[in-house]
């Protein structure tokens, strides 16, 4: 099995790629930055240092794979302004699919911002993509449009997958978690009432893994990746605290939340690609634990 995967330094990317590499897969590693010295020793892993978001990648023979992961680009995270989120990601995406490539099939990670914050649960993939809601979502909504139009072009399986925010990406879970170990006062908006999706990293590395010797038809695939949990951020802030035996105070008020409620149906992908994720729960509560025991050891 050879793979291609871009943006290999990034949070996704680098974890599917460690794995990849035990599995002994050849593999193509695409990305503006240099090889990280833990990769130097990997026979099999071959890093070509180039910014698709500057250029196409030439080279004097086509680069074949069996599947190419994209993941170069920027995140919500990186707030860029409509310039930069454009060449991050859609320009990137452009540059990648006129470059010297050619793939069998392709695995695309999007976001649960093309659907716009429609206050909505048991969100499927026949949704409505929404009215953009900054520069990223506009960004990501495009690229998608990109992506399709050259699934058209070249006629190979392209397969999207709309994720949620991860339970260790950063977010609100990550500042419950350590405002509890802190036993600070955590203060939630629109009263914690509202119900958010997320994904646990391992789930979807499990996911990635496990598609990478599936072939699918000559078409657009679309799935929604989250858990499918309606759990109002109240309890879960309730639960990281009882877990953590913390003192902290939970402070709901009434200003209201950026993000309304946002839960997916993941029906499509546990039936068509047997996805059955940690509960949301479990998940967060390991990931509490892990990170006041990693407190704990500094």
């Amino acid at each position: 099995m050879k793979l291609i995967i871009t943006g290999g330094t990034g949070f996704l990317a680098s974890n599917l790629l460690d794995v990849f590499l035990e599995l002994d897969h050849s593999l193509i590693v695409i990305s503006r930055s240099a090889k990280p010295a833990k990769y130097h020793a990997h026979e099999n892993l071959e890093w070509i240092q180039h910014d698709l978001s500057e250029s196409k990648l030439k080279s004097e023979e086509l680069i074949s794979c069996d599947n190419l992961y994209h993941f170069s680009g920027a995140t919500l995270g990186a707030n860029l302004d409509q310039g930069g989120y454009c060449k991050a990601n859609e320009e990137t995406l452009i540059n990648l699919m006129e470059s010297d490539i050619k793939a069998n099939q392709i695995i695309f990670p999007s976001s649960q911002v093309v659907y716009g914050n429609i206050n909505k649960k048991n969100i499927n993939e026949d949704e409505v993509i929404g009215f953009p809601e900054s520069a990223y979502s506009a960004s990501k909504i495009n690229t998608e449009n990109w992506i399709a139009l050259f699934q058209k072009k070249f006629e190979v399986p392209v397969v999207i997958f709309r994720m949620s925010g991860f339970i260790e990406g950063g977010g609100v879970i990550d500042y419950i978690i350590d405002e509890a170990l802190a036993d600070n006062d955590i203060e939630l908006f629109s009263k914690g009432l509202i119900s958010r999706d997320y994904l646990l990293l391992n789930d979807v590395i499990n996911l990635l893994v496990s598609i990478s010797e599936k072939q699918f038809s000559k078409e657009l695939h679309i799935f929604n990746l989250g858990s499918g949990e309606d759990i109002q951020i109240l309890q879960i802030a309730k639960i990281i605290v009882e877990a953590l035996g913390s003192k902290s105070k939970i402070r709901c008020l009434d200003q209201k939340a950026r993000m309304e409620n946002f839960v997916f149906d993941i029906d499509k992908v546990r039936s068509s690609l047997n996805f059955h994720p940690t509960s949301l729960i479990e998940g967060i509560v390991n990931y509490a634990q892990l990170k006041k025991d990693n407190k704990l050891l500094k």
